[in-house]
């Protein structure tokens, strides 16, 4: 099952306007910060074996946010980003938005697993012929 995005604050840009606890850490105003897009999916096709993570680290998210909003908003397309989705039509926003990817202080990052039990009788299974 593919969920929607999270997104996940790596450090605060400002200081905090409210009293810090005393075990916070303390950000300077101008300290380099990033954010972190995660997105995990289990593969259907292997009756749930196979589970994969993957992530886009970005510094200048405002910028990245901005240019897939412009995108969305030039070609009328409200939704989700998934491959899934990908059809002759649609195949110019999913390539704009590689490139712009691409062209992005993004970093790309990916983590699968398998997993080591037997699947279970309740799954159905596929036959040849």
């Amino acid at each position: 099952m593919v969920t929607s995005l999270l997104f996940i604050q790596l450090a605060v840009s400002r200081p905090m306007s409210v009293t810090p606890m005393p075990d916070a850490v303390h950000v300077p105003p101008k300290y380099s910060t990033a954010l972190i897009f995660v997105d995990e999916s289990a593969v259907k096709v292997s009756a749930g074996r196979f589970f994969v993570v993957g992530a886009v680290k970005v510094r200048k998210a405002g910028q990245l946010l901005r240019t897939v909003q412009d995108i969305r908003d030039r070609h009328g397309y409200a939704e989700e980003f998934k491959f899934s989705k990908i059809t002759r039509a649609r195949l110019p926003v999913f390539c704009e938005l590689v490139d712009v990817l691409e062209q992005s202080d993004a970093h790309i990052a990916r983590a699968s697993s398998t997993a080591t039990r037997a699947p279970t009788r309740s799954r159905p299974r596929i036959r040849n012929g």
